[in-house]
């Protein structure tokens, strides 16, 4: 029987502090800490750590335990901002992939609670399906090496050339309603415009979203009012050999997308499905 996908999520921060008195000053208990100097595997910690973790089974969709840990920092919310400004906090997103990769991405709603309490998000992705089997040299498709990419894209009801006119940038591709497109006869249901990075597929996924995060904050007064209109989001696709990419947006980032009002949304292939449907040219 196939093992499912399992994820979870957690709020923690990291740095020289005693975690009791965090504990006493946001008057919840932790789910684990530890203090400077503890021995970990007969190694002393460098820094004290103190982390909060979900409490839904690990079966359930990664935004859905981000949502249950920050459920948690509502309920003292003051106090734990308070331990923010005071000590960098981030919410650390795991998953582990035994089959193909589960939905990973983040709604706008969730970016701008993330915002609020000023969090980095960290995401950090196990594709066991590359490791689990020895067979895997039987899906091999050639020595292709891992491929990836980042777009901002909207969708909706629109023109397209009023999108280009407003934000003062031309898009990498773009469509109207109605449209059809390449081979498929049937007409686009929607409008969408495309803004991709520049870089060479070959080079880090993180490299990939500056980047774009960097187009996006020259024009982001214009940006903002199209994203809130036409379901703005920050789009990863990646087709991975061996691994997942550690993601890691700051909190500049979080902060960029929750005024934008944008989802994050990841398309992440792993080797059996590159396997069947080759890899993005």
């Amino acid at each position: 029987m196939q093992r499912q996908n399992e994820q979870t999520a957690y709020f923690s921060v990291t740095g020289n502090f005693d975690p009791a008195e965090i504990t006493r000053n946001v008057g919840v208990e932790p789910t684990e800490s530890w203090s400077r100097g503890d021995h970990n595997r007969g190694m002393p910690r460098e820094q004290s750590r103190w982390s909060l973790h979900s409490r839904l089974p690990l079966v359930q969709p990664i935004e859905r335990h981000i949502d249950d840990v920050l459920d948690q920092l509502d309920s003292r919310s003051e106090a734990f901002r308070e331990i923010v400004s005071e000590h960098a906090g981030e919410m650390q997103a795991v998953g582990w992939y035994f089959a193909s990769y589960g939905p990973i991405g983040i709604e706008p709603a969730t970016l701008v609670r993330l915002a609020a309490y000023g969090l980095a998000l960290d995401y950090e992705l196990h594709n066991i399906q590359s490791h689990r089997r020895e067979d895997t040299r039987d899906y091999a498709v050639g020595d292709i090496g891992s491929k990836q990419y980042a777009y901002f894209g909207l969708k909706g009801d629109f023109d397209p050339d009023v999108v280009t006119r407003a934000v003062g940038m031309e898009p990498t591709q773009s469509w109207r309603k109605g449209d059809r497109r390449g081979q498929n006869p049937r007409p686009q249901t929607c409008s969408a415009w495309h803004l991709r990075s520049r870089l060479p597929q070959s080079e880090p996924l993180m490299a990939h979203i500056a980047d774009v995060v960097s187009m996006l904050e020259e024009r982001e007064t214009a940006f903002s009012e199209v994203s809130r209109d036409n379901d703005g989001v920050l789009e990863l696709v990646g087709y991975f050999w061996m691994s997942y990419p550690k993601l890691r947006f700051e909190r500049g980032i979080v902060a960029l997308l929750s005024r934008l009002q944008a989802a994050v949304d990841c398309d992440f292939y792993g080797p059996y499905t590159i396997a069947s449907k080759g890899s993005p040219e």
